[in-house]
């Protein structure tokens, strides 16, 4: 999987990640005291998680190999603290400061390292975005939410007491140890798994997936598709338990309403583009005919299982990307008759029986018949890996959703006491762990954060299909 996201890359797929959070602080705090305390939190973090300075190459073979330089002075420590900790000036919101960031990658092999913090202002005073911003192969959102609690920790101690971190305290060099192997290489004998070179399967006999026409646009650079949508406490508190009386989760639920969202969106797409009548037939007509919807990607944190390894705090450190992937594909009959379309108007008549009793169950279903253990995981290891050897751009050209969730913030603990609620010195109000044209984290009405979900499609008035809601995790 590393491999795979270090080709993608370097192929100039913006297969990058932000993390972004906004942080409220004292407003006596000066630009002078922030960038110091900023400064002092992130060679501290380095210490602790040295992955942050790692940089990446490419042998003759194909391979990919991350290097890690021990600084052999303070001022090399100041100089990788000078080239990754990047400061804006322009004030703006968090979804427009994603927004910025996204036109910002660069090859695997270019020489950068990993990661870099960004810093600019909110709208707001005294509210500062932070953004951890890099290829997503040097980190994933749970390693996110743990860098921001340090950072978060770090700033507030040196904001609060003076605790600047000196490093010629540390003896550098000694963080290595810390430099976790790749989760492929922890879930067991890869070595030998890779000397399978095992093809990825090909889809069974009659398989017709519902991938509709793409049509490519006259220009797509800089566009975004992202938007806040604030829900209340008492609206996530009602979907969470209407999901648990039907006896299925939250991710469960969501995953699900996402393939009929996707489903209703093309077809609605298709009906406003009557001035194609052949890329409507199209639409029409493979919605009759496909028999499975494709999540091309669907996402599992495969970092508790990795006993020693599972967090910065470790003492052998944690993996960098520790997400195991595998493909869910559901029936188009259930679809279809959850969604009962009407060709002549463009309409969707939601049977929410069918929802409950079919789509739901049948994700289930097909979510436990996958081997999710290290050993699963270990074979879709050395199938992604055959992918980064034999790219191929055609394998991202479909018009479905890879899809992952970060899980309940509230209930995994992240974060919690910087919480608005919570007594610190500094908080933080707003996360959005999501990868570059993937959709945000937003802000509950009651100022605590509410972990969100992939991208659900609605339906708005004509030029409006754009917009996407999320639901609650």
């Amino acid at each position: 999987m590393e491999a795979l996201a270090c080709t993608l890359a370097e192929a100039q797929v913006p297969a990058f990640y932000d993390g972004l959070c906004t942080m409220q602080l004292p407003q006596t705090i000066s630009s002078e005291q922030l960038h110091l305390a900023v400064r002092s939190a992130w060679i501290q973090l380095r210490h602790l998680h040295p992955a942050l300075a790692l940089q990446t190459s490419r042998d003759s073979d194909g391979s990919w190999v991350h290097r890690y330089t021990v600084p052999q002075s303070p001022a090399a420590v100041y100089e990788w603290a000078d080239a990754t900790i990047l400061w804006h000036e322009d004030k703006m919101s968090l979804p427009d400061r994603f927004n910025e960031h996204s036109k910002r990658f660069w090859r695997t092999s270019s020489g950068n390292y990993g990661l870099e913090l960004h810093l600019g202002p909110d709208n707001e005073e005294s509210k500062w975005h932070i953004a951890i911003h890099g290829p997503h192969i040097y980190a994933d959102a749970r390693l996110v939410m743990e860098i921001f609690a340090e950072l978060a920790t770090h700033i507030q101690h040196a904001l609060r007491d003076g605790d600047i971190f000196d490093c010629t305290t540390v003896a550098w060099g000694e963080e290595v140890t810390r430099l976790a192997p790749s989760p492929a290489v922890l879930a067991g004998d890869f070595d030998t798994v890779l000397k399978l070179n095992d093809v990825p399967p090909a889809p069974p006999a009659g398989f017709v997936p519902f991938f509709p026409p793409v049509t490519k646009k006259r220009s797509a650079e800089g566009t975004s598709i992202s938007h806040v949508v604030a829900v209340d406490a008492d609206k996530a508190a009602r979907f969470r338990t209407l999901c648990k009386s039907h006896g299925f989760t939250v991710t469960q639920v969501i995953d699900s309403l996402l393939s009929l969202a996707h489903v209703e969106s093309a077809l609605f797409n298709g009906h406003l583009r009557r001035d194609s009548e052949e890329y409507s037939r199209a639409v029409f007509d493979l919605y009759s005919a496909a028999n499975t919807y494709v999540i091309p990607w669907g996402i599992k944190d495969q970092r508790p299982s990795y006993e020693g390894y599972t967090s910065i705090h470790s003492p052998k450190g944690t993996p960098i990307f520790s997400v195991d992937g595998f493909t869910i594909c559901l029936s188009m009959d259930n679809i279809r008759a959850a969604l009962n379309f009407s060709e002549e108007d463009s309409r969707c008549v939601r049977d929410e029986k069918t929802f409950w009793d079919r789509v739901v169950p049948e994700y289930v279903r097909f979510i436990k018949s996958n081997d999710l253990s290290t050993e699963g995981c270990l074979k879709r290891q050395q199938q992604e890996h055959w992918r980064s050897l034999n790219y191929d751009p055609t394998m991202l050209q479909l018009p479905d959703f890879w899809m992952s969730s970060v899980g309940d913030l509230d209930r995994a603990g992240y974060l919690k006491e910087f919480m608005p609620s919570s007594a610190a010195d500094i908080s933080i109000s707003e996360q959005h762990p999501d990868h570059h044209r993937r959709l945000l984290a937003v802000r509950r009405e009651d100022g605590v954060q509410s972990p969100w979900r992939d991208i659900i499609p609605h339906r708005g008035g004509h030029g409006d299909v754009g917009r996407h809601l999320h639901g609650v995790d």
